[in-house]
């Protein structure tokens, strides 16, 4: 018998995948063309961040006024979306599937009670760009952005309706589960009461991911049978 329907909302970046130098090389192309300064995002610790969280902070920190960084913020995201898609034909990156991400989807997706989505910090163009490049785009269907709110914590929201909308189904709060690799994929689901499954594949040790209290918490997802069932039992 069939139990309750699961939607599963997956981060991107140190969970389904590990992608190098592609954004930041947009990101230093774009501050460059835009603000007139070469930044890098990884000037600040932007793991978990949203992109427009991540241009506005590193910006601020490099003194730039918060009505200059608004007043070209669309030329901006233009302009990153652009700068990714040239360097990604360049073949300017190089990019790793984490470990379990192929069978654990490819198994999530013939579950008819299991329905998976994404749930990240990339704007939307680059985040469906990515998992194309990582050769994962073919199991998602939609998902929710950071060009859809810059707060993180609303994206979960945004998952939520979107989901219930194209598969025409409340999801109990315990049944929708978020796996992601840093503190703020834990801490987004806290104030919608939802699952937390979070991965030491990113910049955050397990150690640090136990802190923020996850429901679950694994060094990597290569044993995705065991990942499946901990879905099943939540």
């Amino acid at each position: 018998m069939m139990g309750p329907e699961k939607l599963i909302l997956f981060d991107i970046d140190g969970t389904l995948l590990v992608i190098d130098t592609l954004a930041d090389l947009a990101f230093r192309a774009m501050t460059k063309k835009v603000y007139k300064i070469e930044c890098s995002f990884k000037e600040i610790n932007y793991s978990g961040m949203t992109d427009p969280q991540i241009l506005e902070e590193v910006l601020k920190q490099r003194g730039i006024e918060d009505e200059t960084i608004a007043a070209h913020y669309e030329q901006a995201i233009e302009a990153y979306c652009a700068y990714f898609d040239y360097f990604a034909r360049g073949n300017s990156y190089h990019v790793t599937v984490c470990p379990g991400i192929i069978p654990l989807l490819s198994s999530l997706v013939l579950m008819p009670e299991m329905r998976i989505a994404i749930l990240t910090g990339n704007l939307e163009y680059t985040g469906w760009k990515k998992l194309e490049l990582a050769g994962l785009k073919q199991y998602f269907a939609f998902g929710a952005f950071g060009s859809d709110s810059k707060v993180r914590s609303e994206l979960v929201g945004i998952a939520l309706k979107r989901a219930e909308r194209d598969y025409e189904t409340a999801f109990i709060a315990k049944n929708v589960i978020i796996i992601g690799d840093s503190p703020h994929d834990v801490q987004c689901g806290k104030p919608y009461g939802v699952t937390s499954i979070a991965v030491a594949t990113g910049h955050s040790s397990i150690e640090d991911l136990r802190r923020y209290e996850p429901d679950h918490v694994f060094q990597d997802l290569s044993d995705y049978q065991h990942v499946i069932e901990v879905i099943k039992n939540t």
